[in-house]
């Protein structure tokens, strides 16, 4: 994956949610397009309620897959 292809990912409207999965079987969720944040070569990712989580760079994602929105009221 390159910085595009994520780009592209990250600011698609409407948004879509999705997991990334890194070399070490890692996964990173972003619900929602505030809650990941592309720097020059790496995925800034953080969780309600927990750190910053850093996947080190876009050549260490595995995978990256959508995942279902949120059912609305």
């Amino acid at each position: 994956m390159n910085l595009f292809d994520f780009d592209r990912i990250l600011f698609q409207a409407p948004f879509r949610p999705f997991r990334i999965r890194h070399v070490l079987n890692e996964t990173f969720d972003a619900r929602h397009p505030e809650m990941a944040m592309m720097m020059r070569e790496s995925v800034v990712s953080e969780t309600p309620g927990s750190n910053q989580q850093v996947v080190p760079s876009l050549s260490h994602i595995v995978t990256l897959e959508y995942l279902p929105r949120a059912k609305t009221v």
